[in-house]
This record gives structure tokens, C-alpha cells and sequence, in this order.
């Protein structure tokens, strides 16, 4: 915290990956489409990501174990330029906050 406010890590990406603890907000600068993958909810209960797109490339966002992110199936968002997506994990599934 600084002076009230939080503040965030950004973690760049450039190629498909999957969420770890390590960073909360991520962002996709480039051309390339690639997919997140979200790591197991059960795995990571209240963990929170922030997912941005400030490139040109798609991005699709995965579950694992057949998880979902507020009752959508794995790979049925889509993040195109300027679009932003926060989730956070119940402990079963993903809940877009």
C-alpha cells in the first residue's frame, strides 16, 4: 500500500500461460492472440486476477477441471483490444467481479 491506494505488479505477456500467485494483473500488448489459462480454483481460493488486452491479439481465457468463470465454459470469453476481465476464485469456480 501506498498512501491508501494499492498498488499492483503488471506482468506483460506475450504467449499463452496460466495464472500463478506471483501476479495479479496481467496485460497483453502485442498482435499475437494467445490464451490465459486460470489455475485451479480449488487450488487458489480468493485469488484475483485482472486481465487486460492493450494489443491488437485475442485473448481467450481457460478454466481447468471443467471449472467455469460465472456459469461460461472454458474458452467461451474472448478478450479483444481494450477489454478487461477481473475474476475471483470461490474456491470452485471463477466469479467475474
Amino acid at each position: 500500500k501506498y498512501n491508501g491506494n494499492i498498488i499492483v505488479d503488471k506482468y506483460t505477456i506475450s504467449s499463452s500461460t496460466t495464472g500463478g500467485t506471483a501476479y495479479y494483473y496481467h496485460d497483453h500488448a502485442n498482435s499475437t492472440a494467445y490464451t490465459f489459462t486460470l489455475p485451479s480454483a480449488g487450488t487458489y481460493p480468493g485469488q484475483k486476477y485482472l486481465i487486460t488486452n492493450s494489443g491488437t491479439g485475442v485473448i481467450t481465457i481457460n478454466t481447468t477441471s471443467f471449472q467455469t468463470v460465472s456459469g461460461m465454459a472454458s474458452g467461451t470469453i474472448a478478450l479483444v483490444q481494450y477489454d478487461s476481465l477481473e475474476v475471483i476464485s470461490n474456491g470452485t469456480n471463477w466469479i467475474i467481479v
